[in-house]
Parts: structure tokens; sequence; C-alpha cells
């Protein structure tokens, strides 16, 4: 999960940062500032950002509510526990608000206090206490393991590479990029039920390195 998170604060300055440009160049309004002035404020907006990216406070994760099929229920069943549900209205799978291995909570919404976090959570693939895979991505890794498996183009011993080596198609690990060497190589391969199969796996569960070498 991002924490991508910004300061309210730091958005002021942001502002205050363009409306002061805007007021010191002559015959410029807000309302008639020309592309230049834009583009220089973006500038220093964009400086001052980077600058304070780096100074992030620490926070803490809301326990959170998600079905067994990996949709984010509830991000903050301790403050907004009315927005809890049983089941999931999206496609009916019962809730769960913490890891079936080990019982740790589910991470929810990234809490830093004053700042906002800017990016929606979405369900982690595996658990940071224990390290077991959660329900939605064992499920996932089952289904895309049936598949391959019964794919009459691959041979046995491409079939047994692909399924072992899935676990690092989701989960960033020196061995992602002998991972998608091997997709890239046998994609072309197969049938297109099952390469399409694959690719929504990938584009679910994917790491961003195995994505962006894989162009998707």
């Amino acid at each position: 999960m991002s924490n991508s998170v910004v300061s309210t604060e730091i958005l002021t300055m942001y502002l205050f940062s363009f409306f002061s440009i805007s007021l010191t160049l002559p015959s410029r309004s807000l309302l008639r500032t020309d592309s230049q002035t834009c583009r220089l404020a973006f500038l220093v907006i964009y400086c001052l950002y980077i600058s304070t990216k780096r100074r992030l406070p620490m926070g803490y994760y809301h326990p959170a509510q998600i079905c067994l099929n990996g949709h984010v229920i509830n991000d903050s069943i301790d403050s907004h526990p009315e927005l809890n549900e049983k089941f999931c209205t999206k496609c009916g799978a019962k809730t769960i608000t913490s890891c079936p291995s080990c019982g740790a909570p589910l991470h929810g919404d990234f809490d830093c206090g004053p700042f906002l976090d800017l990016e929606p959570p979405s369900a982690d693939a595996y658990c940071y206490n224990c390290g077991a895979p959660y329900p939605w991505t064992e499920s996932a890794l089952k289904s895309t393991t049936v598949l391959l498996q019964e794919e009459e183009l691959l041979t046995d011993a491409a079939k047994e590479t692909l399924i072992h080596e899935l676990p690092d198609i989701i989960s960033e690990t020196p061995k992602t990029k002998l991972a998608v060497l091997h997709i890239q190589k046998y994609l072309p391969t197969i049938g297109r039920f099952t390469a399409d199969a694959l690719k929504q796996f990938i584009i679910d569960f994917g790491c961003e390195y195995a994505l962006s070498l894989l162009k998707l």
C-alpha cells in the first residue's frame, strides 16, 4: 500500500507561492496568467513538493474489513464501524478483519495525523505479520495454477516453471526479472484464453516492477 501523503499545510504553502509569483509580475492577474507564469508557478510547487516529500511523518494503519476476494469494504473499522458489512456488496463473499493464519488485523487507511492519504487503500497480497498469502491472493494463485496446468500448448516443464514463479510476480524479489522473462517467452505460445487470464492475474496482483517490465 502506498503511503503517498500531502500535508494540508504544504498545500497551503503551494497556493501561497502561486499567488506570490502571479502578483509580482506586472500586468498580470490570476484570471489572466499566461502560460509562462503557469509554468514558473508549477516549477516552484514541484520543487517544494519534492523537498517536503522526504520529510513525511510516521503514522499507523487503521484496521480494515476486506472480503475474501480482496474488495476493501471498510478501511477504518475502528473509527467507522457503521460501514462494516458481513458480506461483500460487489461479489457476495464473506468479509474478514484479520489474517486467517495469525489473526493480525488487516491493514486499512494509513493515518499520519495532519497529513492526508491521497491514495485509496488496497488489499495487501501477503500478511505483514506472518507472511502468509491472504485468501484473495491464495485464490488467485490456485486458479491461475489450474489454468496453466490445463494449457495443452505448454510442456510440463514450462508449466512447472510458470507456476513456481507466480509468487515472484506478486512480490518484487531477486527472481522477479527471471519470472518476467519466462512469461514473455511462453505467453505468445499459449492459447488466448489462458494468455488473457495470465495477463489479468499480473494486472491485478503483479508488483510495480513486474508490471513495468511487462508494460501492463
